[in-house]
């Protein structure tokens, strides 16, 4: 997890005193407002991105929670959690740039802003500075957020450069150790101060929406998929949750060799829930239950049918946990049921 501090401010600003990222995704961002309209930068770090904004003839509000980002600032930075501003001031565009779950910015845009949301996401897959790390590119979960919620969208693309200048290789060691890399990767040489460069190359992806298309997700914490067999719902889940850093709970329903099997997400509780197609309470009602009191910060229901239509103490469960205020997914068959239907009903559901 990315944090603030000395050292990581020091290295920004030493990289963005040369890289001209910020500049040329202030430039795109702002061939889609005139000039003199407002922008929120929500999450604006060191201010590099507000910067290039103003410069561009924009009114920019820089939002920044961390103070010794905030105050690190090479762009006046508002010290405020961006959830939290107050009176919301209405802008023309909202930049989430590597700020925010997709969600998280989608409900900032319906109360931040009367025009557009900019989401900025890079497309490098994994962390541009662990090779081995294997988690989606932010675009693409960001992408497919969007799909699967049926939100139209305008994608524009950025080459940036992705990596780091240093002064030498002392430099280039200090910082590598910060992410745990002790064998220093190939440096390229380069002009100016800092001649030596750790090259990434990488696209920025730039996800222009409109107000008016976002749906109003006050209340709600259930993200409910539905499809037909076969329709890729488990394969969304998974791009969903890929890059998640926090704790899964919940519950995963598998069918093999014509049975269906139900285990936990910790992998503490499995056993057959019967064979598919028949109604089996026994194991939901049991397994099913015990996973969905288990501790964690994102619920994954995955997924509810009709072998538990007799399952009352799981509907049970399943209601409760879609009543309370922990972040949900849950997949649902295409089927015509009432316990199904009082799942995409909910008041807390976003089917």
């Amino acid at each position: 997890m990315f944090s603030w501090n000395p050292l990581t401010i020091s290295y920004q600003k030493q990289e963005f005193s040369l890289n001209p990222m910020f500049r040329d995704i202030a430039h795109e961002i702002a061939r889609h407002l005139p000039e003199g309209k407002t922008v929120i930068d929500a999450g604006s770090g060191l201010g590099f991105l507000s910067k290039e904004l103003s410069s561009e003839g924009l009114c920019v509000t820089a939002v920044e929670n961390d103070p010794l980002a905030a105050r690190e600032s090479v762009f006046p930075a508002t010290r405020a959690d961006i959830h939290d501003l107050a009176p919301h001031p209405i802008t023309d565009m909202l930049v989430c740039c590597s700020f925010g779950s997709i969600l998280e910015c989608l409900a900032l845009a319906r109360s931040l802003t009367d025009g557009l949301l900019c989401m900025v996401r890079r497309n490098q897959h994994g962390h541009r500075f662990r090779p081995d790390d294997g988690s989606p590119s932010p675009a693409v979960i960001a992408k497919t957020m969007l799909l699967s919620l049926g939100i139209p969208y305008e994608e524009t693309f950025v080459p940036i450069e992705g990596g780091q200048h240093f002064r030498d290789h002392d430099d280039a060691t200090k910082f590598f150790h910060t992410y745990g890399i002790h064998e220093l990767p190939s440096l390229e040489p380069c002009e100016g101060p800092f001649p030596l460069l750790y090259h990434k190359e990488d696209v920025a992806s730039l996800f222009f929406i409109k107000k008016e298309n976002i749906p109003d997700f006050r209340g709600k914490t259930t993200l409910v998929i539905e499809g037909k067999q076969g329709i890729g719902k488990t394969t969304l889940v998974t791009r969903l949750t890929e890059g998640y850093r926090g704790t899964l709970t919940g519950f995963l329903t598998r069918k093999r060799d014509g049975k269906v099997y139900i285990s936990s997400l910790d992998g503490s509780l499995s056993g057959i829930a019967g064979n598919a197609g028949e109604s089996t309470p026994k194991a939901f009602d049991s397994i099913g239950v015990q996973a969905l009191c288990s501790a964690g910060e994102l619920r994954i229901m995955d997924e509810l049918g009709f072998m538990e239509r007799e399952a009352y103490r799981f509907q049970d469960a399943v209601i409760s946990a879609v009543s309370d205020e922990k972040p949900t997914i849950a997949v649902v068959k295409d089927r015509d049921l009432p316990f199904l239907s009082m799942v995409k009903e909910h008041e807390r559901s976003l089917l």
